[in-house]
């Protein structure tokens, strides 16, 4: 990676993912407060640089409820600019020899989230959120955010009397692909860790999966870390009948393709599932749900947001008056 360049990127894609030790320090009573870079979650970009939106400008309907709940959330964002597929020059399209590239509508998304990609390069930052316009979240998503943070320490950090050991011991990957036992934590039982300094979500990873339309473990016999921190009754986790099962291996060969660390090493990429950031429903014709798929012909009558117990945007009026009795989509 070129100096200069952004070492980190985040997606929340698809409609657009596991857990810090705060380090307790003797202080002076009177001094002031000392902050933790955990802390960071609590700012209004998440621990990130920024937060970039995408989305097509002629879809007002969606910045318009992308500012509501950013509002809401108080959360800082900036909106790029989506394409559409007819605007993307077919000289400009990346091409592999006998393999088709993408093509419709999935190719302007493809082109807007390289825009959002270069404006963290021109910008040189060192962080960024990517979202599309028509995702929700949960109204406690910077806990849910906490969670994922202590779980990625737990797998990336070292090991804080490890002298460079980590507690998984397939991270970060074996060359020989040999097969290894895939670790498994307990949120509530986490191996202390040498605390990160350059971001809340730890210093060994290039990308954050934290929003998506689906994905698997690691097979046992690829050169891919194993290791996994267990969640168990997650309250802000949907009841199992509720959550979507996928068994399509979705983009993690092109990521792993598209990303490269300096002298080829392995770029790391820590995930969530399910993810936190999901498509928003909004009452109206099923066809226009969509810019990118077919949903087809129906009217819905009913607003939602797949996967998410208490939605930001459905729940807006309960936050506009500064209530707490939120709704659940899916109560137990």
């Amino acid at each position: 990676m070129q100096a200069g360049f952004p070492k980190r990127l985040v997606l929340a894609v698809g409609g657009v993912v596991v857990f810090l030790t705060i380090l307790v320090l003797r202080h002076d009573p009177h001094a002031p407060r000392q902050t933790t870079i955990l802390e960071e979650i609590n700012n209004t970009t998440l621990g990130f640089e920024k937060i970039f939106v995408v989305g097509l400008p002629s879809r007002t309907d969606r910045r318009d409820g992308m500012a509501l709940q950013a509002a809401l959330s108080n959360l800082e964002i900036d909106f790029v600019d989506g394409v559409k597929d007819s605007n993307v020059a077919e000289k400009a399209i990346p091409k592999a020899e006998n393999v088709e590239h993408v093509r419709g509508p999935s190719l302007g998304s493809w082109r807007g989230h390289l825009n959002a990609i270069q404006h963290i390069v021109r910008q040189n930052l060192s962080s960024a959120l990517i979202l599309e316009d028509d995702v929700d979240w949960d109204v406690r998503l910077r806990g849910q955010l906490r969670d994922f943070a202590l779980a990625t320490h737990a797998l990336v950090q070292p090991l804080r009397a490890g002298r460079g050991r980590f507690a998984d011991a397939t991270f970060p990957g074996r060359a020989d692909g040999a097969p290894s036992p895939a670790l498994e934590l307990d949120s509530e039982q986490l191996p202390a860790t040498v605390p990160p300094t350059t971001s809340p979500y730890g210093d060994g990873w290039d990308v954050l999966w934290i929003g998506h339309c689906g994905m698997h473990f690691p097979f046992d016999n690829g050169p891919v870390p194993r290791g996994r921190v267990i969640h168990r009754d997650d309250v802000t986790v949907p009841r199992r009948e509720h959550l979507w099962t996928f068994n399509i291996p979705f983009t993690l060969p092109l990521r792993r393709q598209s990303l490269r660390r300096p002298q080829g090493a392995t770029p790391h990429c820590s995930a969530r599932a399910p993810g936190l950031f999901h498509h928003h429903r909004t009452v109206g014709p099923e066809k226009e749900a969509s810019d990118i798929g077919n949903h087809g012909d129906g009217f819905r009558t009913r607003a939602g947001t797949d996967m998410v117990r208490f939605s930001t945007r459905l729940n807006a009026d309960v936050l506009l008056a500064g209530g707490t009795a939120y709704t659940d989509q899916f109560p137990d």
